[in-house]
């Protein structure tokens, strides 16, 4: 079987090996950055500059964050968004970790998209 492959076992295996790592960035700083960057989006879009003008101003943060940017850039429903800063703001205040944050993430991207498209 290839080592590509996604199945229960391995996302189990990957979740564990998660569990264990300490947190691979400072939660504050983290979401201070990305609270600061979305209105810095969003005062971009209302000074009216293309998205690619947007990206060339915020390279680091669309390589980081590209699914954050999408949504911040987006002109939609940004339910998505606010419940990734609010796991990022739970993790500052200690009462969710990294691991579990990607836990919840993972779990609400696999029921809105993954499960969404499978046959009934």
């Amino acid at each position: 079987m290839s080592d590509n492959v996604i199945n229960k076992e391995s996302i189990e295996k990957a979740a564990a090996e998660a569990a264990t790592k300490p947190t691979a960035f400072n939660p504050k700083e983290r979401v201070d950055y990305v609270k600061r960057t979305i209105l810095l989006i969003q005062q971009y879009k209302d000074e009216r500059l293309t998205k690619q003008e947007i990206e060339e101003r915020l390279p680091e943060f669309v390589e980081q964050y590209p699914y954050l940017f999408k949504e911040a850039i987006g002109s939609i429903d940004k339910t998505n968004l606010n419940m990734m800063v609010g796991l990022l703001e739970k993790m500052e205040n200690g009462s969710l970790n990294q691991h579990q944050a990607s836990v919840i993430v993972g779990d609400r991207l696999l029921k809105r998209y993954y499960n969404d498209a499978l046959p009934k």
